[in-house]
């Protein structure tokens, strides 16, 4: 299964998320004051592993790096009724949602951007933002993150208008969120066009999702090693043109004797978590890390991104997610 598949499946699962008997053995440390006014808010996608309920996966991640996730991350697919009841159980539970709807149905069906720009699908927009505004939790939103990978919906001027339809009729509803706009973080590098044609007319935050796959590219000499600053010095960059707050919505590194490969440092994914930290620290801009503790197939390769790859990688991770800038 690649991310693609993966997220579609992830979307189709969200809406029959079993969450129940989970709150009251939370076991983090950090109090809900400090986590979510932290300089940069702290956050994961935690993925279940096999008989875990996505709390318990958030749970699980919590007791091992000792401390509460300022943000998590859930991905809703288009005919999957918002917030979806991860982000209800996060909320409830002292955490920010960061909630991630995409025009593509839950079985990989695509929406055209231009029937949402048309006004078109206006009804069931309304009930979607009249299902958030009821609930009346503060979420940080996207709509449809990685546009640049879903040719199928449209191009880049359709997926401008959309968005704003979206954004638009939420607004008029009320509904308390923040308005991500998530690229990839090659587009902000060049690719795709870059990055200007994809921003909408309105948004609040620049968002970027990267990955570091070296060495389990097919074409390794292609894809050297990237550090989090070269990963993502670019989309930095661009929230500095575009005057706006920087949100790093998913982030993975492998190891980097991964995939087969015995060469490499064994350190290396430690060492890349202790940078990440250092340089978040001096990107000002930064307002929230979200780190994809996954397992993934990428191009036929398996990624391991969990934290847990190594007890270095554990270490590392935890003691930076520690450090007071991001509690």
């Amino acid at each position: 299964m690649d991310r693609r598949e993966f997220l579609k499946s992830a979307t189709a699962a969200a809406s029959g998320i079993a969450l129940s008997g989970v709150a009251a053995t939370e076991t983090a440390t950090a109090s809900n004051s400090s986590i979510l006014t932290a300089n940069c808010l702290w956050g994961a996608f935690a993925d279940p592993v096999s008989g875990q309920t996505d709390a318990q996966a958030y749970l699980a991640l919590e007791s091992k790096i000792g401390r509460k996730f300022a943000l998590t991350r859930q991905y809703v697919s288009w005919d999957a009724d918002l917030p979806g009841r991860v982000a209800r159980w996060s909320a409830s539970n002292g955490r920010i949602p960061y909630i991630s709807f995409k025009a593509i149905h839950s079985n990989g069906n695509a929406v055209r951007w231009a029937a949402i720009a048309s006004g078109s699908v206006d009804a069931y927009i309304k009930k979607q933002a009249e299902r958030m505004r009821t609930w009346g939790h503060f979420a940080y939103v996207s709509f449809h993150h990685e546009p640049e990978d879903d040719p199928d919906c449209g191009s880049a001027s359709d997926f401008r208008g959309a968005y704003a339809r979206i954004r638009k009729i939420f607004a008029a509803h009320n509904v308390k969120v923040r308005w991500v706009c998530a690229l990839m973080a090659s587009t902000y590098d060049g690719g795709n066009g870059g990055y200007r044609q994809w921003l909408p007319p309105v948004y609040d935050m620049i968002g970027v999702d990267g990955y570091n796959r070296f060495p389990c590219e097919p074409k390794r000499t292609n894809h050297p090693w990237q550090s989090f600053k070269s990963l993502f010095g670019s989309a930095n960059a661009a929230a500095g043109m575009q005057n706006k707050p920087l949100f790093i919505a998913e982030i993975g590194c492998v190891e980097q004797d991964a995939c087969g490969y015995s060469s490499g440092d064994p350190l290396a994914k430690a060492r890349w978590f202790t940078a990440m930290g250092e340089t978040l620290k001096s990107w000002p801009r930064a307002r929230a890390a979200i780190y994809s503790n996954t397992t993934l197939m990428h191009d036929g390769y398996p990624m391991n991104y969990r934290v847990t790859s190594s007890t270095a990688s554990l270490s590392a991770y935890k003691k930076t997610g520690l450090q007071a800038y991001f509690t």
